[in-house]
């Protein structure tokens, strides 16, 4: 990080992956286990972002996937 008037600049690589997720990170956003992060994905239930050998999840991501989970409630 560089530091600019006493304030603090994310680096390049911190602004490109701002907001990406790994497991655990993705977990804790949906409030279950990594173990169940890494289920949906292999199922394919939630969309990632491969960086090389590892699993990023995007926020707007996660939401779409909340969302398109939503159940509306019986009259």
């Amino acid at each position: 990080m560089v530091a600019i008037e006493n304030r603090i600049e994310p680096s390049h690589r911190e602004r490109v992956h701002e907001g990406l997720m790994d497991y655990a990170e993705a977990a804790r956003y949906l409030c279950t286990t990594p173990r169940h992060v890494r289920e949906l994905w292999a199922k394919r239930y939630l969309a990632a972002i491969k960086v090389g050998r590892h699993v990023r999840f995007s926020r707007t991501d996660l939401d779409n996937f909340i969302a398109a989970r939503r159940v509306e409630p019986a009259r």
